[in-house]
Order: C-alpha cells, then sequence, then structure tokens
C-alpha cells in the first residue's frame, strides 16, 4: 500500500500537468495550434514546426515539438493536421490529429467558421526514472496507453477582429485503472479556450495586433495570457504576460512571403529563479496562391453592392458640395458688411486703448514716487533703530559666569550577546502571491473535503514546510526540498485553496509533532508546522 501510494504521488503531479494543452507563445502567429476552426484561415498551404525546451534543465522542465499543416481549398472547407509530443519529467505524450474545417462567408472579410479534429493519443513512461522494478509493474499497464481524441471550434471574424472559443478535450474518459485497493486511477481534464485579438492596419507598413487568450477549467486554475505584436513589414515583434508564469517577448521575419522563423523567450518565475528561462523556436513555410473562399455569385452580389454604394457616396458628396458652396457665397457677402463695422470698431478700440494708455503711464508714476517715499522712511527708522541698540549694548555690564554642571556618571557597557547562526539557509518557499497567508507557529487544523479534485488532502498529520496559491510554484519547491536530502510531497486542500509541500504523514498526531522538532533542528527549516486534517 505504501509503494502505491509513492508512485501515485510521483505520477500525479507529472499527470495533471503534461495532459494540459502544451503552451505555445506563437499562438497570436499559428492560431489553429489552440482552436481547430482556425484550419487554413490564411488562405495558403503552410507548415509549422515549433519546438519548446528549457535548456538549463532539459530532464525535469516541460519539453514540447508540435508539427502543424493548413490544407485550404477553393471552396469553403479547409483540412488540417496537428501532430504534437508533449514530455515532462517521466510522462510523455504524442498527439495526432485531422482536422476538417468549414468558413461560412457573411459578407466582405466577413466570417464564421468551425472545426473539429479527431485521432489518438499515446501515453509513454520513461522506466529509467522510476526506482525499481516494483514501481514497474505497478505502473506498466499505463505505458504505451493510447486513447481516441476530438476537439471542436468555432470563430468569428470581422475585418480585423477575430474572437473563438474552443475545447481540447471532447472526450473526458479514465485511461489507468487498477484494484480498488490500490486505487490508481486517472481522468483526463477537461478545459476550454476562448481566444480574441484585433489586427489594426496603421499603414501600408505598419501594423498592432493585441491578442488575448484565457484557458478556463474546473478543476485546475484557470490562466490567461496577453500578447502585443508590432508588425513592420516582414518583420514583427512583440511581447505579453502569462497568468502564474510571467512575462513572454517574441520576434520574428518572413522571407519573400515564403519562410517565417520566430523565437519566443519566457523568463522563469519569480518563484523559481534556479530553473531557467524557455526557449521557444518556430518555423513555418507558406506554398501557392492563397485561396478564396467565397463562390462567384457572392463575388457579384458583393461588387454590385459596393457599386451601389459608391454611387450612393457621390451622390451625397456632390450635393454636399453644392451646399457648401452656397455656404461660402453666404458667408463671403456677410463678411464684407461687417468689414465696414469692424473698422469703426477698431478706430474706437484705438482711442480707448490711448487714453487708456495715458491713464496707466500717469497711475504707474505716483505710484513710483509713493513707493520711494515709503522706502525712504523705512530706511531712516532702520538707522535710527540700529543707533539706540549700540548705546544700550555699551552702557550694558558684562555677563557673570554660571558654575559648571557635575559631568553624568559614565555606565558601564554590557557586551552585546552574541548570535550564533544557523549551519545552514533555512528553506522558505519565495511564492508570487502578493497576499500570502501567514503560516501557524506549532499546527494548523482543518476540515477533508469530498471534491473531486485529484490532489485533496486526506485525513492524517502531516509535517508541511511550505503552502502556496499556486500550482506550479508548490512543484517547484517540492524539488527544491528534494534536492535537500528530503523525501517531499504535495496536495491541495479545496478548504484553504492552497497547495500544501510537506515531508511527513501519519495517523499519530504525537508522532508528527516529534517529526516536526526533529525537522527543525536537523534541517534548519524553522517554519515547519503540523497541518491536522480531520
Amino acid at each position: 500500500m505504501k509503494r502505491i501510494i509513492y508512485l501515485i504521488s510521483l505520477l500525479l503531479p507529472v499527470w495533471a500537468t503534461a495532459q494540459q494543452l502544451p503552451v505555445n507563445s506563437h499562438f497570436f502567429v499559428n492560431p489553429y495550434f489552440v482552436n481547430p476552426s482556425y484550419a487554413g484561415v490564411s488562405g495558403q498551404t503552410e507548415v509549422f514546426v515549433t519546438h519548446r525546451q528549457n535548456m538549463e534543465m532539459p530532464r525535469s522542465a516541460p519539453v514540447t515539438t508540435s508539427l502543424t499543416m493548413h490544407l485550404p481549398t477553393r471552396g469553403k472547407v479547409a483540412f488540417g493536421v496537428n501532430l504534437s509530443d508533449h514530455v515532462y519529467n517521466l510522462l510523455g505524450t504524442a498527439t495526432n490529429m485531422v482536422t476538417v474545417g468549414y468558413a461560412l462567408p457573411l459578407g466582405e472579410n466577413h466570417f464564421l467558421r468551425a472545426g473539429i479534429s479527431a485521432g489518438f493519443s499515446k501515453y509513454t513512461v520513461d522506466r529509467n526514472r522510476l526506482e525499481s522494478d516494483a514501481d514497474w509493474e505497478r505502473i506498466s499497464s499505463f505505458n504505451n496507453k493510447s486513447s481516441l481524441d476530438a476537439q471542436f471550434g468555432i470563430s468569428y471574424q470581422l475585418k480585423g477582429l477575430t474572437l473563438g472559443v474552443s475545447a481540447p478535450t471532447l472526450l473526458n474518459k479514465r485511461l489507468v485503472n487498477v484494484n480498488p485497493d490500490d486505487a490508481l486511477d486517472f481522468t483526463r481534464i477537461s478545459y476550454y479556450n476562448l481566444n480574441g485579438g484585433y489586427h489594426l492596419k496603421m499603414s501600408e507598413s505598419f501594423a498592432v495586433a493585441p491578442q488575448v487568450q484565457y484557458r478556463y477549467s474546473t478543476q485546475f486554475p484557470s490562466q490567461y495570457q496577453a500578447m502585443g505584436t508590432l508588425y513592420f513589414r516582414n518583420i514583427w515583434a512583440g511581447g505579453g504576460y502569462r497568468q502564474n508564469a510571467g512575462p513572454v517577448a517574441a520576434a520574428g521575419v518572413k522571407i519573400k512571403n515564403t519562410l517565417s522563423v520566430g523565437y519566443a523567450y519566457e523568463p522563469a518565475a519569480r518563484a523559481a529563479t534556479t530553473i531557467g528561462g524557455t526557449h521557444e523556436v518556430m518555423l513555418s513555410l507558406s506554398f501557392g496562391q492563397k485561396k478564396d473562399k467565397q463562390t462567384a455569385e457572392e463575388k457579384g452580389k458583393q461588387a454590385e453592392k459596393r457599386a451601389e454604394e459608391k454611387a450612393a457616396k457621390e451622390k451625397a458628396e456632390n450635393s454636399a458640395k453644392a451646399k457648401e458652396a452656397a455656404k461660402k457665397l453666404a458667408k463671403k457677402e456677410k463678411a464684407a458688411d461687417k468689414a465696414g463695422q469692424e473698422k469703426s470698431r477698431k478706430k474706437e478700440r484705438a482711442e480707448k486703448d490711448k487714453a487708456k494708455k495715458d491713464s496707466s503711464k500717469q497711475k504707474a508714476a505716483e505710484a513710483k514716487q509713493a513707493k520711494a517715499a515709503r522706502e525712504k522712511a523705512k530706511k531712516d527708522k532702520a538707522k535710527e533703530a540700529r543707533k539706540v541698540k549700540a548705546e544700550r549694548k555699551s552702557e550694558s555690564k558684562a555677563p557673570v559666569a554660571k558654575p559648571a554642571r557635575p559631568a553624568a556618571p559614565v555606565k558601564e557597557q554590557q557586551p552585546a550577546p552574541v548570535v550564533e547562526k544557523p549551519a545552514e539557509e533555512e528553506v522558505k518557499p519565495a511564492a508570487p502571491e502578493t497576499q500570502p497567508v501567514a503560516k501557524p507557529k506549532e499546527e494548523e487544523r482543518i476540515e477533508e473535503q469530498k471534491r473531486s479534485h485529484p490532489l485533496e488532502l486526506k485525513k492524517g498529520n502531516y509535517v508541511v514546510v511550505g503552502s502556496f496559491n499556486v500550482f506550479d510554484n508548490a512543484v517547484r519547491f517540492t524539488h527544491a526540498v528534494y534536492k535537500r536530502g528530503m523525501r517531499s510531497d504535495y496536495r491541495y486542500s479545496s478548504k484553504t485553496m492552497r497547495y500544501y509541500v510537506y515531508v511527513y504523514q501519519s495517523e499519530d498526531v504525537d508522532a508528527a509533532r516529534a517529526e516536526r522538532d526533529r525537522i527543525r533542528q536537523l534541517t534548519g527549516i524553522s517554519d515547519a508546522w503540523v497541518l491536522i486534517v480531520e
């Protein structure tokens, strides 16, 4: 039983991360990656190759490689192919999908699109990372496990505006089942992607494109990502932010409208600066001429509509020009009448201004004389005061010296206490929560929650060394504690909505308290406490 608990703790965090859709920082270049309705959206046959990896920790950090193809037709139907391989720790997921899309024209540069993808995923386990053959026997049934996959998405386009929603995991089913005593049972997690953006063309060479993506799930924390891109001819550069991950920077160039090269960099999260940043490289090839999704009849109707709009616009412009000419003539005649009146008014104003100036000069001269008289009187008064002060000073007696006060006794200084430094630094979580929850000094009690969260805490007594609001921070801190030589794991509480990293678990609360005191003395983790789940 202890062995299967260890295997679940080993696989569950990896499973929770690996079965999510892989992150892609070039979704603004290839939106088909997050929504199947965008298959063939550019109107050209395109091939995209993307590779994402953390070069500083190539084995423990996620690695994603994908190949996508857009195959539009001259009609309203388009096809797509999405092949991806996602590896995280000991679990790998290879997904192969084929897409059929349909574009319904609603007007000029106005479409409603829908797409559905179907295929299968294959799951593998890296046996070399397991501790023993007994572990492999427990999870060997999960290795090379396959399951059917399906995706669905719809999108709306009105000129530069795009809005879309997709369901990446339509088939939510169990992939692993072991006997009830072992309780090794995994269920795929459902997600929904919402995306929106606007491509604003400022000139023939310059454009701006803000993009937003939101991933919603009822089983794990949701996440949003925002991106802003500047386009100058065939070059683009931009930046953005991914929730609970940090900033993202991207740049790229398109060569001769055929080959595109892009690069994105995501620095390490604030809570895991030792892991390093993630690099993502994208290559794409475009073939052939753009396919038009509109039929000849639709084009003819739109041409007639544009001709009618042009004629109506010209008629309105001519009418406006005639009205403007009549207004100008009336304004010219009115201006001629006003000219004589304005000339006489100017003459009157000039005479008034001259009289006003003469009066102002006279007042200024009188004020200057009055000011000079006041300053002279002030100087005479000050001179007389200084004279009187000097006479009084000469008549005054010399001051009598006061006896000096006895000096205060000097207190004997006590030596400062010597504070011994700990043998090693304390391991403290560096979570980026803006409002962290204060840790209890010794113990914390919570109730067991009967919910469907895969990491829900069970009844027992845990020695906890850190708690987090963010799932990725709990994973990183667990690895950090493990490197210090302690076996560590983490679980989630729906009561407090936090992830707890613990190093010991027992049904005996006294044993947990003794282990807490021992860990504080041996490792220097002074803020370890006992979490009692009732």
